[in-house]
């Protein structure tokens, strides 16, 4: 039983919420594409291209400080494409490029790539979240840090994670602040089911939440739709 507190707890997955404020390079991002998939026509314009053979086609945007390369900040994942993450970028008013030949492949992208291969459940990164009201309310980045304390292997319901912010009555409004999140499987949207234990929505569309969670070790009714096995092919 979830708890009903004022504030949720401590990131479970090492996740750190870090305002974007006003240094210049957190507008430089750069998109690291991690896929073992063969529909690449729409990417050709990036020559950054990562085939790790798994599953999960993931595209990673980091921002990074030219004069610090060790400094980074997870800025966007996406499960749907490069236009996602094209399209965050040009909201909050960043560069979106590829990888120069000499910057090392970002720690965020090596964690995604391990947490994909089974070989880690919990994630250590600093995660950029603009506080502005045309980025993400005060509300949604509750929402969000609600996620990311909700284990690996488990689930909530929308009205848990509502619960969690103080906001037991939020449950629909939780709801469309996950479907903003803009870094899914860091932030663990995925992890939140319906009060009937139904998978309900998902960005990524619900063959690759059901994927997600299989992955994790969660038990789920066999797929009713036909899309849905799509997930058990991945």
């Amino acid at each position: 039983m979830v708890g009903m507190t004022k504030r949720p707890a401590s990131p479970q997955n090492g996740a750190r919420f870090v305002p974007a404020g006003s240094a210049s390079w957190h507008q430089d991002w750069t998109l690291e594409h991690l896929d073992h998939l063969d529909h690449l026509d729409h990417l050709d314009h990036l020559d950054h291209l990562d085939h790790a053979g798994m599953g999960l086609p993931l595209w990673v945007a980091v921002a990074r400080d030219p004069q610090r390369p060790q400094d980074q900040l997870l800025a966007a994942v996406s499960i749907r494409g490069a236009g996602v993450v094209e399209a965050q970028a040009a909201r909050w008013g960043a560069t979106l490029r590829a990888p120069r030949a000499d910057e090392a492949r970002s720690e965020a992208a090596t964690q995604l790539i391990a947490y994909r291969a089974g070989e880690r459940r919990e994630f250590s990164l600093q995660i950029m979240l603009q506080m502005e009201a045309t980025h993400a309310s005060p509300f949604e980045r509750a929402a969000w840090a609600a996620l990311c304390t909700i284990p690996f292997g488990e689930t909530r319901t929308y009205g848990q994670q509502a619960a969690m912010i103080g906001r037991p009555s939020a449950a629909r409004a939780v709801g469309r602040a996950n479907g903003r999140n803009p870094i899914p499987v860091v932030v663990p949207c995925h992890r939140i089911i319906g009060g009937d234990g139904s998978l309900t929505g998902f960005t990524g569309g619900l063959a690759i939440k059901r994927w997600l969670l299989t992955h994790e070790g969660v038990r789920l009714p066999a797929p009713a739709r036909p899309e849905d096995q799509l997930a058990l092919a991945l």
